[in-house]
């Protein structure tokens, strides 16, 4: 059945993987479609790769992730079912499926592994510091099951069926899977009696993925045409030609990526002018990922403690940094020219479940305001006093400005206090507002034509209007 020397051992239950993967009996083989032919230059490969990520980066724990050819669960199934029938120990399709892939794929795995020991590194099952990652193609072995694709029922999706890509052209793992968990075993032994000349050895790709690196801390934001993220319309940029998450991440990128920022991706995302310009700034940025517990309109300052904010930065060419570290980036940003800073001592290095905390905290912390609102008539001493509010529900629909991207929705919000921090003039006054998170403010003055209720125009029998507005504070224990 034209089966390598290696997989012979394999299915004889050895597991010694110079033996296996030794030129002396690996040829070409039906069952693994030559991947343990392979093994050999995958530990050399694996070996460099290592050696020269070490010089730039500090690996702790690496993990091995293995990509087996497409066709190889088809193989195994027919291989296995012929050797297995030949014994009179027939087993389940799916069972011999999951027992030769994982068995083939563990050995890679461990391969990769013991390299990773041989360098001093500690081996996880999960991602931590460097994602050692192993893909084996072998096109020829796909393309000489084409009979076989169709004869088990197989449907490609519309948009791949006439796809020539052989990535699109054949089913996937799980495909296969599903397919056999209703295949009787005998259909696979006779789809056996046709099958195709062991095809030549595989190709392979190593490469790495380095854990992202999560830096968090607190942003002041102190211009007023300044938006949250790069906003491109119509092939244009919004606000001062910048925005918050390039004005603080850009002044460190050559702290994060000392070796200079990998290349960009290959062309394959030109939808629109937009889209492109929008990955272009994300490509300059490294792909870094900006969270941040809400956000402010592009008009709205930051002031006070801060609002917690989270870079995510994919393949960083710098794991790990010390508190010593931490603070050069606080000085580094904080003395760029720019309308955005860092709380001092607020940056910090932290863990996936970061995320989930700061989720929690955008949708439970309060917020204090201050704003400068005008009204159509002059106000009396008797009317700012109405302005005072304590712990009061109002409602609010979906704001008009935004009813386009949001869904129409009512929504009760807290406002927590209100108070006249000044009087500017019979029309002017300074307002400070602590709401729960969630609240539209502008609409708390103006009423948005009566789909918030109460608002100071209401309580004024007035229009209203917010001129300025300013976050002078955000409540939360990040």
């Amino acid at each position: 059945m034209g089966m390598c020397g290696g997989c012979v051992l394999r299915c004889c239950g050895c597991r010694d993987l110079d033996l296996m993967g030794s030129e002396e009996v690996v040829e070409k083989c039906v069952l693994c479609a030559g991947v343990l032919g392979q093994l050999k230059h995958v530990r050399e490969a694996v070996l460099k790769f290592l050696k020269e990520e070490s010089k730039y980066i500090d690996i702790k724990t690496v993990t091995a992730s293995i990509t087996l050819p497409r066709s190889h669960s088809i193989r195994s199934a027919i291989a296995m079912l012929q050797f297995s029938s030949s014994k009179g120990i027939c087993k389940n399709v799916s069972e011999l499926i999951s027992r030769y892939n994982s068995d083939l794929r563990s050995i890679a795995q461990n391969e990769v592994a013991n390299i990773a020991r041989d360098q001093g590194y500690a081996v996880s099952n999960q991602p931590v510091d460097l994602l050692v990652k192993v893909q084996f193609s072998n096109p020829t072995a796909d393309n000489n099951l084409a009979p076989i694709w169709d004869n088990l029922g197989f449907e490609r999706p519309a948009r791949y069926r006439y796809n020539n890509n052989l990535d699109h052209e054949y089913p996937s793992i799980r495909a296969v899977d599903e397919v056999f968990n209703n295949t009787r075993p005998e259909s696979i032994t006779a789809l056996g009696t046709t099958f195709p000349d062991a095809p030549d050895l595989a190709t392979f790709t190593v490469g790495m993925e380095r854990y992202p690196l999560l830096i968090a801390g607190r942003y002041i934001k102190e211009g007023r045409n300044l938006p949250q993220t790069p906003w491109i319309q119509d092939g244009k940029r919004i606000g001062a030609g910048s925005s918050l998450h390039e004005e603080l991440f850009r002044p460190i990128i050559s702290n994060i990526f000392p070796r200079g920022l990998p290349g960009p991706p290959p062309a394959t995302r030109k939808r629109n002018r937009t889209f492109q310009e929008s990955n272009e700034i994300n490509d300059a940025m490294g792909g870094t990922k900006f969270i941040a517990a809400g956000r402010e309109d592009i008009d709205v300052r930051m002031f006070g403690d801060g609002r917690p904010f989270l870079f995510e930065v994919p393949n960083p060419q710098k794991l790990f940094f010390d508190e010593a570290e931490l603070q050069n980036l606080e000085k580094i940003i904080n003395e760029s020219d720019g309308e955005a800073s860092v709380v001092p001592g607020s940056l910090k290095q932290v863990e996936r479940e970061y995320f989930s905390a700061l989720a929690h905290s955008s949708e439970n912390k309060k917020k204090e305001y201050r704003c400068v609102v005008w009204t159509a008539k002059p106000l009396t001493d008797v009317d700012r006093l109405k302005l005072e509010l304590n712990e009061v529900v109002i409602n609010q629909k979906t704001p008009l400005r935004v009813l386009h991207r949001r869904s129409s929705l009512v929504r009760p919000r807290i406002v927590h206090s209100m108070t006249v921090h000044r009087v500017l003039g019979p029309h002017f006054m300074v307002i400070d507002v602590v709401t729960q998170a969630g609240a539209y403010i502008k609409e708390l003055i103006n009423g948005d034509r009566g789909r918030t209720t109460p608002s100071v125009a209401q309580i004024c029998g007035c229009p209203a209007d917010i001129l300025q507005l300013d976050v002078m504070n955000v409540f939360c224990d990040l």
